[in-house]
């Protein structure tokens, strides 16, 4: 069996709500319900939290997660990336010499609909896949960048994308363009050696269908999903 992890991340000093991975939804607060839907999980082996809030660390380890550290600040500010926090916790694991995750299922506190049963899915369709490097949850969007623009310096538009099949896709119905999806952060999974070449998404990356779903990032968000976990629960 292979050895599988999921590692949560969540930075304190959220500026959209203060305290956002604290705020309660359906009474309780919003990492509780990634570190449940990790621990519900029939094929991850370890529940790993990295914060940098000590407050946040006693509420994810009383849910069950691990907490092996406090994130250090210089890479628990807004401007870091993932990559710089996996690559502490790789070096953590190395240090200590515990046994380093061939996979890492990556999951975000600010993605309470995000169900065991999605997860476990994505990582058997990921396991099938021999050849890819990563998978990432996706959702058809609407906005579709052919028809996107920006502005030039002198006002006038220009197309953000080109197609050479068609001449102006921005004036085509929908139904001739190409489907475009984007990936809605809920659940990433990649290889953990990736991390030694300074990416953890690689080259090949295959998708997973989501659509339902809600990021927090302001109060209505928080809402939406409040709304959504009840009507879950009334099924």
């Amino acid at each position: 069996m292979v050895d599988i992890n999921a590692v949560i991340l969540a930075r304190s000093g959220s500026k959209s709500i203060k305290d956002k991975n604290l705020k309660l939804i359906l009474g309780k607060p919003l990492i509780y319900y990634c570190i449940d839907a990790a621990l519900k999980s029939k094929l991850i082996s370890k529940v790993y939290f990295l914060t940098d809030s000590k407050k946040y660390a006693r509420l994810a380890s009383s849910y069950g997660a691990i907490v092996p550290f406090l994130r250090p600040k210089n890479i628990s500010h807004g401007n870091s990336k993932d990559i710089e926090t996996f690559k502490y916790f790789v070096e953590w694991i190395t240090k200590k010499k515990l046994t380093l995750p061939k996979i890492i299922v990556h999951l975000r506190a600010t993605s309470p609909l995000v169900l065991s049963k999605d997860i476990d899915m994505a990582i058997e369709k990921f396991i099938k896949n021999k050849k890819c490097d990563s998978l990432k949850t996706v959702n058809i969007t609407k906005h579709n960048p052919y028809k996107m623009w920006k502005i030039d310096p002198k006002g006038y538009l220009k197309p953000i994308l080109r197609l050479k099949e068609l001449k102006e896709p921005w004036n085509e119905p929908r139904q001739k363009l190409p489907k475009i999806v984007f990936q809605n952060a809920q659940i990433d999974i990649f290889k953990t050696a990736l991390i030694y070449k300074n990416t953890v998404s690689g080259k090949k990356i295959i998708p997973y269908f989501l659509d339902n779903y809600t990021d927090i990032d302001d109060k209505f968000d928080l809402a939406e999903a409040d709304i959504k976990l009840q009507l879950r629960n009334k099924k």
